[in-house]
């Protein structure tokens, strides 16, 4: 009301027409709401981040219906009043419509959203079925394979040449095999993609994950980001020359009422990891114009999602624990 009251004092002195002065200062105040909302939207309204499009709009729409109205209660004011009960109903009506018409965009976003990540990630999912299916007909290859050593070796050597054998290739296929259990298309894939990438970079690669830990929390594309991010720069590390360990571990669980997303890797000699600084934007250790925006990008997704990220290092290894409560998400 004193900002109205300011632009009116300002109105009198440059506009004497009362019909212009009115329709000048609610334009004003609807631009000014704008321009206000649009600046601390983040912060003040619980709107989605990626529909602030659809917010403005639907602000824009709702303030021009209190214009409308007020104009009509200077002018006209009888017309409203006599017609009280009709008036309260357009509102209510116009209220209503306007919070279901944008309950009903950000569900149909979100879930073209899903079906499209889903839809990138299926080829993976192809690609974990064809493995499965060929390590079904590698057995005999495999038996081929111990035939071989039991001809080609020592008697005394032949057990302990076979059990290494065995060992090595069973380690990999359940880790396949495991992969079936995971409901999460997303996860799944991640996973799948890493333990190729790692079994490729003769890299340790151990991971845990429990069903319905952040289903409910991230979104599918939400999870892609988060799990790209903090494995792609897990990797990046390990790959390092001074890297004396290549252990990845990755985890998704529930402790309590808490779920947890825990990523751990080895530290390269040479790395000397700035904690502080990490979810810096633009915050980078390559130095490289493009690069410094993963982790800041993980850490708007928790925040916004109102989870923690604890990250620490212990032994030589750096451990990222993002976490949320029951009642996040």
């Amino acid at each position: 009301m004193s900002f109205q009251l300011i632009i009116s004092l300002i109105m009198n002195v440059v506009v004497y027409d009362e019909c212009i002065k009115v329709i000048i200062i609610e334009l004003v105040t609807l631009a000014s709401i704008v321009i206000f909302s649009k600046a601390n939207l983040s912060n003040t309204i619980n709107f989605e981040k990626i529909n602030n499009d659809i917010s403005m709009y639907l602000i824009s729409t709702f303030s021009m219906d209190v214009i409308i109205f007020k104009i009509i209660l200077i002018y006209d004011d009888t017309l409203i009043l006599k017609n009280l009960a009709i008036t309260a109903l357009i509102v209510t009506i116009s209220v209503i419509s306007h919070i279901l018409i944008y309950n009903y965009i950000i569900r149909e976003m979100k879930e073209n959203q899903n079906l499209k990540v889903s839809r990138e990630y299926n080829k993976i999912i192809d690609e974990i079925v064809q493995e499965i299916k060929q390590r079904q007909h590698d057995f005999v290859n495999y038996k081929n394979t111990i035939l071989g050593i039991v001809e080609v070796l020592d008697e005394d050597k032949i057990g302990e040449a076979i059990r290494n054998y065995i060992k090595d290739e069973d380690i990999y296929d359940n880790k396949i095999n495991e992969l079936i259990y995971i409901d999460n298309v997303i996860i799944r894939s991640i996973i799948y993609r890493s333990m190729c990438k790692a079994k490729k970079s003769n890299i340790d690669f151990q991971y845990r994950i429990e069903n319905n830990v952040l289903d409910n929390i991230l979104s599918y594309n939400e999870i892609s980001n988060v799990l790209n991010n903090l494995l792609n720069n897990a990797f990046e590390e390990v790959m390092k020359d001074d890297c004396s360990k290549r252990n990845i571990e990755i985890k998704i669980l529930k402790e309590g009422k808490t779920s947890h997303l825990i990523v751990k890797n080895k530290l390269s000699d040479s790395n000397n990891v700035n904690i502080n600084e990490m979810f810096t934007r633009g915050y980078s250790t390559k130095n490289i114009g493009t690069r410094g925006y993963g982790l800041y990008n993980v850490e708007q997704i928790i925040t916004s999602h109102k989870g923690y990220q604890e990250v620490r290092v212990e032994s030589k290894e750096i451990i990222f624990d993002i976490y949320f409560n029951n009642s996040s998400g």
